[in-house]
């Protein structure tokens, strides 16, 4: 997969179902992954960025298996990435609940005037339908609306987001993420969502991207135009002591007597070593 991004040019990229255990970051060539999973090799959530713009990472989260979080500066703030793996339209509304709730969560807690870019599999189409939603889909949607789809506009409206990819008009063989196993059935499901869509020079699906895990979706590409900086990190040299001082006579003198004066508070110790430690342990 590393290999494969390479190829494609891809400097930042969200992977859902890493299946990689715990959390933890790892260095591959000339890319840094961070992960977040759990204690089995389901689910999980990664993100993969090259080791020249790691250096942009101001701090990274690991949420849980589905959700983790990242902080880059760039040149006029910071960026937020988050990669999210929301549970399919089969799972319990109880599971679905708890990841849209955690996913407020983290967003409420991000800065409001930031750049923020939501990437992964959403397990949601968008449809087409704009009416009251005019911000969130643009006129460019697909897809049937099913229950994922009605959690999907609400959260995205609750909270300012957008599809990005539903503003860029595009063929479908550019639109479609995932391919079902009866090579029939075709939606738009994995979305990058966003605050702030001018973001964004170009959106599209890339058939030609292979990955080792043979896997049914296929890989949603964009460009950006955020300059990322790198971190500032303060440096902490110790400093230099005037050792040369010493040799003045003022100097000489004050130093002669105030170390005289710390060595005579010794005399009121006793002589005895095991006395002398009963005192030192009882102050």
């Amino acid at each position: 997969m590393i290999q494969e991004l390479g190829r494609m040019h891809i400097d930042i990229a969200g992977i859902t179902e890493a299946r990689l255990t715990d959390n933890g970051c790892n260095i591959i060539d000339d890319y840094t992954i961070f992960h977040s999973g759990g204690v089995q090799h389901m689910r999980g959530v990664a993100l993969v960025i090259t080791t020249a713009l790691a250096r942009s990472v101001q701090e990274w989260q690991p949420i849980s298996d589905r959700l983790l979080l990242a902080r880059l500066s760039h040149r006029h703030g910071s960026l937020t990435l988050i990669v999210a793996y929301a549970p399919t339209e089969d799972s319990s509304q109880a599971e679905k609940d708890d990841f849209y709730h955690q996913l407020g969560s983290v967003l409420q807690c991000s800065h409001p005037h930031g750049q923020l870019i939501i990437l992964g599999d959403i397990h949601a189409v968008t449809g087409v339908e704009r009416t009251g939603y005019e911000h969130v889909i643009g006129p460019y949607g697909s897809g049937t609306p099913n229950d994922n789809s009605h959690r999907l506009i609400s959260f995205c409206s609750t909270f300012g987001l957008t599809a990005a990819g539903s503003w860029f008009r595009r063929k479908d063989i550019h639109r479609w993420t995932w391919i079902s196993n009866d090579g029939v059935t075709r939606k738009e499901i994995d979305h990058m969502l966003t605050r702030n869509r001018e973001i964004f020079r170009s959106y599209r699906t890339y058939r030609g991207a292979e990955c080792a895990a043979n896997t049914d979706h296929r890989l949603v590409a964009a460009t950006l135009c955020i300059q990322l900086t790198q971190t500032c990190r303060k440096s902490h040299t110790p400093p230099k002591f005037d050792t040369d001082r010493l040799c003045t006579d003022d100097v000489k003198a004050q130093y002669t007597l105030e170390l005289s004066n710390q060595f005579a508070i010794l005399d009121t110790l006793p002589d005895g070593t095991p006395d002398t430690w009963v005192t030192v342990r009882t102050a």
